[in-house]
């Protein structure tokens, strides 16, 4: 009560509700209900099945059996070509096993992207059928033509392509059917893939269609009513006996349209979409905003994802973010030169940033805190509050004798060239591991029991023939 306010409290109002400021009735959710709705997504997700990659090290040892539909994964790697690799080799997967659709959402241009999308599917059609080369490439065709690139240079065109998804399935309504004449053409790539040109949003051919069906509708109305006044006029009119008596006219009924099976289905959204070069887009985010406003809206961006995942899509998509790495000895690791040969000047200036404490969910096994080069993913936490999973790709000498190679002091090195002893370039593999699990897995039962968590799990993998293959896999 306000001081001065003398009135009794039965004459005082109630407080207003918590959906007045908003003018949406806003009530309490018991944490009961929502979890007992979390239960079900899950459970329907979990017979629906996993999105797998192909490569058993990753999919049964790493992830304990695939990626979890309805969440959003963070891919890391060293080499960013290797990080989208593996997401379309799952996508590649996801496409050729059945009916699913797949959005790619990139800052290049689509015709950079479509080679490495076209051999991932390819091979996984070789290697899953052995039809002739006709209908590999039939079946090739119909694989690209459902998945679909959209091309954004910022994180305000990423929101626009992701603000199209948010629709859930009881909004969900089928596409009218055109006829043929009445069909827009579609912007296709080579190989049958859909470009989405940008951000652009492709309205109006919805409205037209309308229209010109209520303009039908009135001219089919009026028709009608000229054919009614005629038969009155007709009956009206003094038929003589003399005359001979007219034959009804002739009304020329319409054919009959063409049998049409079954309605289309509903466009429920894609099934698995794929971010690439995420740095980028955080990159200009941070450089054109201020500090505070580009953390606010990664936050925002990370409550939408889990939305879109959660059942703001229909579709419930897998989320693949590609991101990169950063270290001060990447660079000289990717060119195979040792660790020791590079100036003080580098080193001293990598020092400070080498001493910084490392957050536990950025530290790989294999690069600990004391290691001269760590690898960390880009933007280290900001990127990491996205995810309900990642993981770090990052290449590590194949066997022992490659390390030692690698590690070998320059005398050493020298030495075994000039007495013809260097036994070849460095080898190595791609480790995968678990960084951050913050769902667990969720399997038959798991709301009764404790989750299996993936993090610090890890698998040697490597790259042949243009797929993701475990690296030491038995003969």
């Amino acid at each position: 009560m306000n001081e001065g306010d003398n009135r009794p409290l039965g004459d005082i109002p109630p407080p207003p509700s918590s959906g007045s400021s908003t003018g949406w009735p806003i009530e309490p959710v018991s944490a009961a209900i929502l979890h007992s709705r979390d239960i079900k997504r899950r459970d329907a997700l979990l017979r629906r099945g996993p999105v797998r990659t192909g490569c058993n090290e990753v999919d049964e040892y790493v992830l304990l059996g695939g990626f979890e539909r309805g969440s959003v994964v963070g891919i890391t790697a060293e080499g960013e070509a290797f990080g989208m690799r593996l997401a379309f080799q799952a996508l590649a997967k996801e496409l050729v096993k059945g009916t699913s659709t797949a959005m790619v959402v990139t800052n290049q241009p689509p015709a950079t992207l479509l080679p490495m999308l076209r051999d991932a599917v390819r091979a996984e059609l070789v290697e899953d059928t052995t039809a002739e080369q006709e209908a590999l490439r039939r079946k090739l065709r119909g694989c690209l033509e459902r998945v679909s690139v959209s091309r954004v240079f910022d994180l305000e065109g990423l929101w626009e392509v992701l603000g199209d998804l948010d629709k859930p399935c009881e909004e969900q309504e089928p596409v009218p059917r055109r006829s043929r004449d009445e069909t827009t053409p579609d912007v296709h790539a080579e190989g049958g893939l859909t470009v989405l040109p940008g951000t652009e949003q492709q309205g109006g051919g919805n409205t037209d269609l309308a229209e010109s069906k209520i303009r039908n509708a009135v001219i089919a109305d009026s028709e009608d009513e000229d054919e009614d006044e005629a038969e009155d006029q007709d009956e009206n009119e003094e038929i003589s006996p003399s005359s001979p008596s007219r034959s009804p006219p002739a009304i020329a009924r319409p054919p009959p349209p063409p049998a049409d099976p079954a309605p289309p289905e509903p466009d429920h959204g894609p099934d698995v979409i794929v971010i690439t070069h995420f740095a980028t887009l955080l990159t200009a985010l941070f450089t054109r905003r201020e500090k505070k406003a580009a953390h606010t809206s990664l936050q925002l961006l990370a409550s939408h994802l889990r939305y879109l995942t959660r059942g703001g899509a229909c579709s419930h998509p897998l989320v693949l973010i590609v991101n990169t790495t950063t270290s001060p000895a990447s660079r000289a690791l990717e060119r195979g030169t040792p660790l020791h040969n590079r100036g003080p000047s580098s080193l001293s200036s990598s020092s400070s940033l080498l001493n910084r404490p490392l957050d536990a969910t950025l530290q790989s096994v294999f690069r600990p805190a004391t290691s001269k080069r760590r690898n960390k993913p880009g933007f280290g936490l900001v990127f990491t509050q996205l995810l309900d999973l990642h993981l770090l790709c990052t290449r590590v000498p194949r066997e022992r004798e490659d390390a030692e190679r690698l590690y070998a002091p320059l005398g050493e090195r020298e030495g075994e060239r000039e007495e013809g002893r260097a036994q070849g370039e460095v080898r190595f593999v791609w480790v995968v591991e678990v960084l951050l699990d913050e769902m667990g897995v969720w399997e038959k039962g798991a709301a009764e029991m404790p989750r299996r968590s993936r993090e610090q799990r890890w698998g040697a993998v490597d790259v042949v023939g243009g797929l993701v293959v475990d690296a030491f896999a038995a003969p």
